[in-house]
């Protein structure tokens, strides 16, 4: 994403678009400040 300068990425389901994931949203996950979106 950096290297396009992208800082969003819509997110699709049956080619249709369902949300957007950030940069900062990649960054957060990545050092564990986000909840889980699974259940164990």
């Amino acid at each position: 994403m950096a290297e396009e300068g992208t800082r969003h990425v819509p997110v699709r389901v049956d080619n249709n678009v369902v949300g957007l994931v950030t940069a900062e949203d990649l960054f957060e996950a990545l050092n564990g400040k986000l909840p889980s979106l699974t259940s164990t």
